[in-house]
This record gives C-alpha cells, sequence and structure tokens, in this order.
C-alpha cells in the first residue's frame, strides 16, 4: 500500500534496477546541464558584448552599428544554433 502512494506522488519512478542504467541516466542528466550552463555563458556574453558595443556608439556619437533585425538574430536565432551544434 505505501509503496503505490510513493509511486503516485513522485515525478519520476524506477522501472529498472539495474545500476548502469542508473549511472548512464545520471551521466546523460549532466551531460544536459553541463549544455545548457554552456549555452547560457554564450548567451551572456553575446548580450554584454552587445550592450557595449551599443554604449560606446551612443557615447562617440556615432550610429548604432547594429539594425533592431540583427539584435533580434542574436537574441533568438543564435542560442539555439549554439545549443544545437554541442555534442
Amino acid at each position: 500500500q505505501g509503496t503505490e502512494v510513493a509511486k503516485d506522488a513522485s515525478d519520476m519512478i524506477i522501472t529498472d534496477v539495474s545500476f548502469c542504467s542508473i549511472v548512464a541516466a545520471v551521466e546523460k542528466g549532466r551531460a544536459i546541464y553541463t549544455g545548457i550552463q554552456k549555452c547560457v555563458a554564450f548567451i551572456i556574453s553575446v548580450h554584454i558584448a552587445d550592450v557595449m558595443q551599443i554604449l560606446v556608439c551612443i557615447v562617440a556619437g556615432i550610429p548604432v552599428m547594429r539594425t533592431p533585425l540583427q539584435i533580434l538574430f542574436l537574441v533568438l536565432v543564435t542560442p539555439s544554433i549554439a545549443l544545437g551544434m554541442e555534442p
């Protein structure tokens, strides 16, 4: 009875008690977590560089070098390409 209640309350149930499958799942989870970390670091670095470039253009009094479409491309498309290229 208690086991069924625990299964209903859990988000994930281990159906295969093989230690090898548990190790493989942990390795896969770590790889996914590392990929997310790399993608977030990439996004932050791209945005910081973009903001710095816009600030320099404003301070120097020259026109901004990026169009809104280019900024939108950097925000939406580039991170998905970087995440997709990760092995």
